[in-house]
């Protein structure tokens, strides 16, 4: 320590970056920083609090879109190879989902899927089972499809179908058929 005042040091460093006096620089400079401190806080929150879906559920509807012909398969699909599928994303299958009409991977989002065509009491539905994601978002509809997110330990269900309705029974039906493992 030199023994010197505080006050004398702020001068000093205020002096060598210009701001001597209050005409200088430095003075609106710290203001114009508060203000982007303010603002950016202002922005993150705003961002936080919208109401736009979940990119998940977007692309989810998209991926379906994009395989129509997925629509069309009629495979044998074993309950061991179902139950594999689900414990992959941290689920156990201890109840009827409905005729799985296909079962396979697919590429979405950089991500290695399953994806699952079911055909169930309520209708036609898509499963996608997403590992490493723990999402959970209420129904969201575009392009006249409608797609949910059902979280598990270790992923997410998505749920996707052709309304509101069928895709919320469906939710409800692999929500009472597949329990969290862990």
């Amino acid at each position: 320590c030199t023994g010197r005042s505080r006050g004398s040091l702020l001068a000093r460093i205020r002096q060598r970056l210009g701001g001597g006096g209050t005409r200088g620089w430095f003075a609106p400079a710290m203001g114009a920083l508060a203000m982007t401190l303010v603002l950016g806080t202002a922005a993150l929150v705003a961002f936080n609090l919208s109401s736009e879906p979940d990119p998940v559920a977007r692309v989810v509807i998209a991926h379906v879109l994009s395989e129509p012909r997925i629509f069309t398969l009629r495979d044998q699909v074993s309950a061991g190879k179902i139950s594999a599928a689900f414990a992959r994303i941290g689920g156990t299958v201890e109840g009827s989902l409905g005729e799985v009409r296909h079962l396979g991977y697919c590429l979405m989002g950089g991500k290695l899927v399953h994806h699952l065509l079911l055909e169930t009491p309520e209708g036609e539905a898509t499963l996608i089972l997403i590992p490493g994601e723990i999402l959970n978002q209420d129904p969201h509809s575009e392009q006249g499809m409608t797609a949910t997110l059902i979280p598990l330990s270790k992923g997410t269900v998505g749920i996707v179908a052709r309304s509101e309705d069928i895709t919320s029974k469906v939710r409800e039906r692999v929500t009472r058929s597949v329990r969290v493992a862990g």
